[in-house]
């Protein structure tokens, strides 16, 4: 009977989180151990990098939702599809997942402490915050409303894990929230909700980074280097987990599509 993953997720889930991590740590190490947890057993990463990423996803998630002082039902659809459609979780890994996602909407939770065990175990990993940082967007959209604290959220997770807060402001334009600032010559900025006035040319432009000002040879280079970001095999190369490869072909799938668009309205 194969038994290392127990003792080795066990132990170092003893060591970062204690009790709760050693009885966690034996969970994922017997999915581990019966070969049923692909989002624990992805090459090139340790015990540590995968519980780690796992547990601050949720966690996280779970402390944006709350942000505002509510947790409403858009927020925990979000949260269950990026669950299932996302990560593919286990039965197991689901009641991880919801753990995770409650101690972090707790008043007393600690997003700092969190933040720098995510940042020092997956340093070398910016795959890891990219999607990171795109998860806690499409939480924080959920309900169509950027409220304040949610984008305060946001811009201090940018700051701890040093994303480029140029990175949020285009994961956001991709959920139809558009930047803008209150004064002329303002660095703060407001996000507006683009909804009703979007279309699939305008999302296709956002999705691209670009504008319909640009032309075809700019937005050429925006496509090229978006799906050299996004595609899933250099994504795996750069440290992305193999539970997050649908996540990452629907990415590119909708990026080459966009460009798609993009140059058969431009004929």
């Amino acid at each position: 009977m194969v038994i290392w993953g127990k003792i080795i997720a066990a132990a170092l889930g003893f060591t970062f989180y204690g009790s709760a991590g050693f009885v966690l740590g034996l969970v994922f190490g017997h999915i581990f151990d019966n070969g049923l947890g692909s989002v624990l057993n992805t090459q090139g990463h340790t015990a540590q990098v995968r519980l780690v990423f796992f547990r601050t996803v949720f966690q996280t998630m779970g402390c944006i939702a709350k942000a505002d002082g509510v947790v409403s039902e858009a927020e925990i659809r979000v949260a269950r599809d990026i669950m299932l459609n996302d990560f593919h979780l286990t039965q197991a890994q689901m009641l991880a997942a919801i753990r995770f996602f409650n101690e972090g909407k707790q008043p007393d939770f600690d997003l700092d402490s969190s933040l720098k065990k995510f940042r020092t175990v997956c340093v070398q990993k910016p795959a890891l915050r990219q999607y990171f940082l795109e998860m806690m967007v499409k939480a924080a959209s959920a309900d169509q409303v950027l409220w304040p604290a949610m984008l305060s959220k946001l811009q201090h997770i940018c700051r701890k894990l040093n994303v480029p807060l140029n990175q949020l402001d285009y994961l956001l334009r991709i959920y139809n929230f558009s930047a803008y600032s209150k004064k002329s010559g303002s660095k703060k900025r407001t996000y507006s909700n683009t909804t009703q006035t979007s279309t699939p040319l305008s999302e296709a432009y956002n999705l691209l980074g670009v504008s319909a000002k640009d032309d075809m040879r700019t937005i050429k280079k925006a496509y090229r280097r978006l799906m050299s970001k996004y595609h899933p095999d250099k994504l795996v190369a750069k440290g992305l987990p193999n539970e997050m490869l649908t996540m990452a072909k629907e990415k590119a799938q909708k990026i080459t599509a966009a460009y798609d668009l993009v140059e058969r309205s431009r004929k």
